[in-house]
């Protein structure tokens, strides 16, 4: 368990391995309790939107959609609705500067970076389903 001096933050990552007679944590979740407590929230921990989900067990709540990352906020961010950054993601998806080679992905056969432009996809369903839910139409249409 970690904890937040300010707000009392605290994570509960719950072991993942067995021996015999006692529970352990996996090298993953020990790295991510370790990354966490030596930040101190003092730099950004973000995680790829490739990141698979067990990697982020037990912190999931305190994740927040920005960019092409989730990050680790000081907060719930799905209890208190904040879920998604969407004004980042917004500046994101209207920089056209962010889609300069996308002729060039479409011209050749580039498998990677299609799971890169379907993340695009995903954050534009989600921005302009997160704006409806909000009233906030309005604000929708720059994005499309």
């Amino acid at each position: 368990t970690l904890e937040r001096t300010t707000d009392a933050v605290r994570f509960h990552i719950k072991p993942d391995l067995t021996s015999a007679d006692r529970e352990l944590l996996s090298t993953h979740r020990a790295l991510l309790l370790d990354m966490i407590k030596v930040n101190r929230w003092q730099r950004p921990v973000q995680f790829t939107l490739a990141c698979p989900p067990f990697v982020t067990t037990g912190i999931d709540d305190y994740l927040q959609l920005a960019g092409l990352t989730r990050r680790l906020v000081p907060f719930m961010a799905k209890a208190t609705g904040r879920f998604i950054d969407v004004e980042l993601l917004i500046s994101l998806l209207v920089d056209q500067t962010n889609f300069r080679f996308l002729p060039t992905v479409r011209d050749q056969d580039i498998p990677r970076i299609s799971n890169i432009l379907n993340n695009y996809r995903v954050l534009f369903l989600l921005v302009s389903d997160t704006l409806t839910q909000c009233g906030r139409q309005n604000r929708r249409s720059s994005i499309q």
